[in-house]
This record gives structure tokens, C-alpha cells and sequence, in this order.
């Protein structure tokens, strides 16, 4: 063997090593799974419903100044719930999001229990069912 080799064989050999070490140091640091992690923020009071509708379409649909122009309208509901940040105080979040088939059902019953009744406000009417 020449001394090129036995110098290439032992930069092989070092390399080998640090990865090795490399490894072990990662390994040693990354959280076990049974250990458990401090979450940010605790959740006091789980996703609910604001009662807040809202509808939208396409942006020249709804830039439009004509009011008889048919679309496809997506409808949105609200939620809110109550998180406790990790100092302590609790803030609102909001996220609008699809709603579900028996939302949609129950949204067309009071709107339509709204046109046809004499009561002048749907919260009115939301609250007689």
C-alpha cells in the first residue's frame, strides 16, 4: 500500500466516524415519543357558532353595481372559540369555514320562515323554533 492510500482510508475512516457521532447527537436530542410536549395555548372553549352568515361569489359579481346578475354563491358560517395563551389571557379566535348540510337546511328554514311570517327580524324567528 501506498501512502496515498492509507491518507485516503483514513479520511474515509474519519468521515465515517463523524457521521456516526453526527447520528448519535441527533438521535439524543430529538424528543421521545412517550415524552410529552407543552402545548402553546389551551383551548378553554372549543370551536361553536357565532350565528353569522356571510355569502360570496366571484369579485366582478360582487364589484357590480347591477343586483340581477345570477351566480354561483358559496355560503360561510362562523365559528369562534376561546383560547388561553401560555400567559394566561384569553383571546377570541374566528375562522369562517363551509357549512355543513343541516347548517344550509337550517339557514333556508329560518330565511323562509322569515318571508313568510309577520315578524320584522330572523333572529326573531330563529328563536320561535
Amino acid at each position: 500500500m501506498n501512502s496515498e492510500m492509507i491518507w485516503a482510508l483514513i479520511g474515509a475512516v474519519a468521515l465515517i466516524m463523524a457521521a456516526i457521532m453526527a447520528a448519535a447527537v441527533y438521535v439524543k436530542r430529538s424528543p421521545k415519543p412517550d415524552q410529552k410536549t407543552i402545548a402553546p395555548a389551551d383551548v378553554t372553549r372549543d370551536w361553536a357558532l357565532t350565528g353569522r352568515i356571510n355569502v360570496i361569489a366571484p369579485d366582478e359579481i360582487m364589484m357590480s353595481d347591477k343586483d340581477d346578475i345570477p351566480a354561483d354563491f358559496l355560503i360561510r358560517v362562523e365559528d369562534s372559540r376561546v383560547v388561553r395563551d401560555i400567559g394566561g389571557g384569553e383571546y377570541q379566535e374566528l375562522r369562517w369555514r363551509q357549512p355543513t348540510r343541516k347548517e344550509v337546511k337550517d339557514i333556508v328554514k329560518y330565511y323562509n320562515a322569515y318571508l313568510f311570517s309577520q315578524t320584522k327580524s330572523p333572529m326573531k324567528v330563529a328563536a320561535q323554533s
